[in-house]
């Protein structure tokens, strides 16, 4: 094996070892990655089952109430899910409010 090809054999050793490093730490992002999303999935299905019971037990308390109506409570449905725009069957959550722009320090009159 001549000098040049020695060169080449390690260059190229290199490079594959430089491509395996940076696999195996994409590899590890992608794990973190698919970790936290998993974290947040499984708050947000508790969350969703805890809203689901408390809106279940809302329903069932107002329904044993006297004067219950339940083309009322339809309406009122109904009306909610319009109110962001788009009747879905969902209630959208409104955009947090953007916190106002701190306004200008008072400027100093010179002498």
């Amino acid at each position: 094996m001549s000098g040049d090809d020695g060169m080449v054999e390690r260059e190229s050793q290199e490079r594959v070892a430089a491509l395996v490093d940076r696999l195996q730490r994409r590899v590890g992002h992608d794990a973190q990655l698919a970790v936290r999303r998993a974290n947040r999935l499984a708050r947000l299905e508790q969350e969703m089952g805890e809203l689901a019971l408390l809106v279940r037990a809302l329903y069932v308390y107002q329904r044993a109430q006297p004067g219950f109506d339940p083309a009322r409570f339809a309406a009122i449905v109904a009306e909610i899910d319009r109110a962001d725009g788009v009747a879905d069957g969902q209630a959208r959550m409104p955009a947090p409010a953007q916190p106002a722009a701190p306004a200008p320090p008072p400027r100093r009159r010179r002498i």
